[in-house]
């Protein structure tokens, strides 16, 4: 858990800004695996896990169960579980969707390995906000280089008197 705008760590802060930038943020803007990372009472510090398909508190407010005061997600302090590597505490990055720096074909490869080789990761990677606008530009670019792969083969068969 990164701030958005200068990368700080945000691990085991009990304020919501970063203490690098002041950017405000809320541990419900952020997805994890579930079970990956420990909500702790800001007042007990007892332990919560969360189970929800984006890693957050079910429910998100509720009364403690070590101190009986009444808590909200957004109000714990987050830390990795032990033992959880830093970054994998995060849902995996979709690289077609976030884009980035990196090219056309270099997305298109990276998800095209990740959706033959690693489906389930890929659909982890999926954001609950995801466009079919990204799939359908996806399935068109898949079919435009098939379709130029295919082109290429029939006329290097052609050019060496191959049958067609």
């Amino acid at each position: 858990m990164h701030c958005k705008t200068c990368d700080y760590p945000l691990w085991g802060i009990a304020g919501r800004a970063c203490p690098e930038c002041g950017t405000t943020f809320r541990p419900s803007e952020f997805e994890f695996t579930p079970s990956a990372v420990r909500f702790a009472c800001p007042h007990c510090a007892t332990a919560y896990f969360g189970t929800s398909a984006q890693g957050h508190l079910i429910p998100a407010n509720f009364e403690c169960v070590q101190c009986h005061r009444a808590i909200t997600m957004d109000e714990m302090i987050v830390t990795p579980v032990g033992g959880v590597t830093e970054g994998s505490e995060a849902l995996p990055r979709n690289i077609w969707i976030t884009r980035g720096d990196a090219p056309l074909l270099e997305r298109w490869w990276a998800t095209t390995k990740q959706l033959l080789f690693a489906p389930a990761t890929f659909a982890r990677s999926l954001p609950r906000d995801a466009r079919a606008k990204d799939a359908w530009v996806y399935a068109f670019v898949s079919f435009a280089l098939y379709t130029a792969a295919a082109s290429v083969m029939a006329m290097v068969l052609v050019a060496a008197g191959a049958p067609v």
